[in-house]
C-alpha cells in the first residue's frame, strides 16, 4: 500500500494538468509496483479525474470493485481499465473510461469489505443490497446516502465479526 501511495503522489507531481495521461501514468505505476513487490503481491486500483467544469469523470479500473453510477433510474458499473497493478511487468495497457455526469447522478466507490460483509448465516451483503441502499435515499445528499449504506451494512451483519475493511465514497452531482 505504501508503494502505491508513493507512486501516485510522485507521478501526480511530475505531470502538468494539461499533459497528464491517465493510461500512461497507470502503466508506469504498474511497472513500478511490479519491480518493487514480490511476485505474489498485486493491487486492485481505481482512480480517476473529475472535471467539474465539463461534468465528466475519466477513470481507470485496474481489477477493483467497479463503482456504481446511478443516473435516471439506470445503474452503470465503471469497469473500463485493465489488469490489477503489479501482476505483469511491461506491455500492460489500460483503457480510460469516461462518463458524463448529469444533475443528481450518484457515484458509489467501495471496497470488497462492503459487498463481502456477512450476516450470521454466512450470506454476503452483495452488490444488490448495496444498490438497494442507495436507491432508498437517492433524493438525499451524499452524506444521507452514505449513512444509509453504512446502516444497511451494520444491520445486515449484526452479531458477526468484521474481517475486512469497509471503505465507501459517495459522490453526488448537484
Amino acid at each position: 500500500m505504501a508503494n502505491i501511495q508513493s507512486a501516485v503522489h510522485s507521478y501526480l507531481k511530475l505531470y502538468e494538468e494539461i499533459s497528464f495521461d491517465l493510461a500512461k501514468v497507470t502503466e508506469k505505476i504498474n511497472e513500478l509496483i511490479y519491480e518493487n513487490t514480490s511476485a505474489e503481491k498485486f493491487i486492485t486500483f481505481f482512480w480517476g479525474i473529475l472535471d467539474s467544469e465539463e461534468n465528466t469523470f475519466e477513470y481507470i479500473n485496474a481489477g477493483h470493485n467497479p463503482p456504481f453510477v446511478f443516473n435516471d433510474g439506470n445503474i452503470i458499473q465503471l469497469t473500463e481499465g485493465g489488469f490489477m497493478i503489479g501482476i505483469l511487468d511491461t506491455g500492460v495497457t489500460y483503457e480510460v473510461g469516461k462518463i458524463k455526469l448529469k444533475k443528481n447522478d450518484i457515484i458509489v466507490f467501495y471496497t470488497d469489505g462492503v459487498t463481502e460483509a456477512m450476516n450470521k448465516d454466512g450470506d454476503e451483503f452483495g452488490e444488490m443490497k448495496l444498490a438497494e441502499a442507495v436507491k432508498k435515499f437517492m433524493t438525499g445528499s451524499s452524506d444521507d446516502i452514505l449513512d444509509e449504506i453504512k446502516n444497511s451494512i451494520v444491520n445486515f451483519s449484526r452479531d458477526t465479526s468484521q474481517y475486512d475493511d469497509i471503505t465507501l465514497i459517495v459522490l453526488k452531482k448537484t
